[in-house]
């Protein structure tokens, strides 16, 4: 007769096979894994009170011509896109499509890329090279009426599309929190595991 464990050791095998499977593929197998997100939209409105200001701080008279407004208030945008190879390979020619792109941008750190013009559809930052561990990040100051929506389209590579993540502020717990974390979920799914099986058993 099969006991309750050689039972449940028949079930579990198969899974534990698969996780393992994935886990070493995940961690060994030499491909980019090219990802990427965008950081808060900030937005300022710089207002004009109409007065100027002369170099020596002194504002002018109001009743004169040069104290009267000289232009309205602007709308300023600022966001980043930040895009980070998590793979054990390099990815090629990593590019970030625009619709749009405003003339003040930033890339941090200063790594090698080129501009590259796309009929009827904008332009690309190409980034030749992106090694494993790799992050660059662009930043954009723009002015109404373009918004943040308006400027970037793809980020892909030679090895195919990006991934778009969501990123949140979390706390970050001690290796020995998340290990033990990990051993009571895996103790706590065999087990239910077990208790199912030994109910269907009685049912059977």
């Amino acid at each position: 007769m099969i006991s309750d464990w050689d039972l449940l050791l028949r079930i579990l095998i198969p899974f534990g096979t698969l996780a393992l499977g994935v886990f070493l593929r995940d961690r060994f197998e030499r491909r980019p894994s090219v990802v990427y997100y965008l950081g808060t939209v900030s937005d300022f409105l710089i207002r004009n009170d109409g007065r100027r200001t002369s170099s020596t701080g002194e504002q002018d008279d109001p009743e004169t011509e040069s104290s009267q407004p000289f232009a309205k208030d602007i709308g300023v945008y600022t966001h980043s896109v930040v895009i980070s190879n998590k793979g054990r390979a390099s990815a090629n020619n990593v590019r970030l499509g625009h619709v749009v792109l405003p003339e003040h941008y930033f890339v941090f750190p200063k790594v090698e890329y080129k501009m590259s013009d796309v009929k009827d559809s904008g332009c690309d930052i190409v980034f030749p090279i992106l090694r494993p561990t790799e992050t660059v990040t662009v930043s954009y100051l723009y002015f109404q009426p373009v918004r943040a929506e308006q400027i970037h389209t793809y980020v892909k590579s030679d090895e195919g599309l990006a991934r778009g993540i969501s990123v949140f502020q979390t706390r970050l717990y001690p290796k020995w929190v998340n290990i033990s974390l990990g051993i009571a979920i895996i103790s706590g799914v065999v087990s239910w595991v077990y208790l199912i099986v030994i109910l269907v058993r009685k049912l059977l």
